[in-house]
């Protein structure tokens, strides 16, 4: 059985992502108003809704769902969308964001804390929760600083892209943790409507309209039908324009190269994927990627990282560079120093510094080496140096430091 017999309008993103500015946010936010029902929607980027303000009958995926003040629902690219009755204008924020690198940068940070954690797993299987009156007002304030993050970030703030994700990651971990109350909603039924969802999902798989038909009962010439009446598109077409918007987005914040987009996107290879990219936006991906001024930048992962940062805190008296431990790992330069960065908040000459600091803290406190042989002996090539960097961590100079510890061990 077809659900949906009348044309559906395809979101139209560029209402949140700037895609022709200089500066592309992983993650954008806008305030949204509904006084009326409104057309059909398939939105090619997720999203969540908080609602704010009144209360309204949407239908998510072919199910009625009840929203209102308090109401937080998560929206998968291509989901269907439409708003059949407001009873009370709807106030609600969006925010939107790009699935598929997202999902990369949570499965990465989750791997800190031994999870393997799905964002399209979570939000597929639990579509709407109702927020605590607490944790409303919380996810509101998040949500202020996410817009202030935002703008700075347009502005040309570099760190601001980095609270941006964290900003996501707590709204996305007050949803999580309310799913097991009484007021989650789960999409039940495998309706028609999922047909556009499984095709982006499967884009890599050289979908086909026989392996769609059969996944949903339907006969080719009823998908074909269906698809065509309800976006305006023929199936190629449709797939067309999500492995586009799926490209797009992997070009504008990963550092895959080509041969490796053309396997998750199901190209043949990494010329059939450039010539289409060519054909549909009349430049190539090395302009695209200049254009849009993407400021992701490549790192290594947590396990690599872990690795190199023992060998620093084992070997930090030496005369370590980063080019040896480019050489060592086998891995880039900039790539190294990019990991350092977006784990530990240092570059990697701050982080050798640091630990070679805190080692001459420790040997201060049992040795009797004046402070020029503990200096030389973690690695420093003078003592000023030492003494400088020693006083901007710990505030005080190593002597005064010696003394103050010292004194204080006499007093107990």
């Amino acid at each position: 059985m077809i659900h949906i017999t009348k044309k559906t309008n395809i979101q139209d993103e560029s209402t949140y992502f700037e895609i022709n500015k200089n500066k592309l946010p992983l993650i954008d936010l806008a305030s949204e108003v509904f006084t009326e029902k409104t057309e059909p929607l398939l939105h090619t980027n997720a999203r969540f809704w908080i609602v704010k303000k009144g209360s309204a009958l949407v239908n998510i995926q072919g199910e009625d769902i009840e929203i209102k003040k308090g109401s937080m629902v998560g929206i998968l690219p291509w989901y269907y969308t439409q708003i059949k009755e407001v009873s009370e204008d709807i106030l609600m924020d969006v925010v939107v964001y790009d699935l598929d690198f997202v999902n990369i940068l949570f499965k990465r940070t989750n791997d800190l804390f031994m999870k393997d954690y799905s964002l399209n797993k979570l939000v597929s299987d639990n579509v709407y929760i109702t927020l605590p009156s607490k944790e409303e007002d919380e996810v509101y304030a998040i949500l202020d600083k996410l817009k202030n993050e935002i703008t700075k970030y347009k502005q040309g703030d570099k760190f601001s892209n980095h609270m941006i994700f964290v900003k996501l990651m707590e709204i996305v971990v007050i949803f999580e943790k309310n799913i097991d109350s009484s007021s989650k909603k789960k999409l039940k039924n495998k309706h028609d409507i999922q047909i556009f969802h499984y095709i982006y999902s499967h884009l890599n798989e050289n979908i086909n309209l026989k392996n769609i038909s059969e996944n949903f009962y339907l006969s080719q010439s009823q998908t074909s039908k269906y698809i065509k009446e309800t976006t305006g598109l023929s199936f190629s077409s449709l797939a067309s324009m999500m492995k586009l918007i799926k490209l797009m987005g992997y070009l504008n914040f990963s550092q895959m190269n080509l041969e490796e987009l053309s396997v998750i996107l199901g190209f043949k290879d990494p010329s059939h994927l450039s010539k289409f990219f060519k054909a549909k936006l009349g430049i190539n991906t090395s302009e695209f990627k200049n254009k849009t001024n993407n400021n992701t930048k490549k790192v290594i992962d947590l396990a690599k990282m872990e690795e190199i940062t023992s060998y620093i805190y084992k070997y930090y008296y030496m005369d370590l560079k980063l080019e040896d431990l480019s050489i060592k790992f086998r891995l880039n330069p900039t790539e190294i120093n990019n990991s350092f960065d977006f784990y530990l908040d240092k570059s990697f000459d701050s982080y050798l510094t640091y630990v070679r600091i805190i080692n001459a803290a420790k040997i201060l406190l049992i040795k009797d080496d004046t402070v020029t042989d503990i200096a030389y002996a973690v690695g420093f090539n003078t003592t000023k140096t030492f003494n400088r960097n020693f006083k901007k961590i710990y505030g005080i100079n190593p002597s005064d430091f010696r003394k103050k510890l010292i004194y204080q061990t006499e007093i107990l």
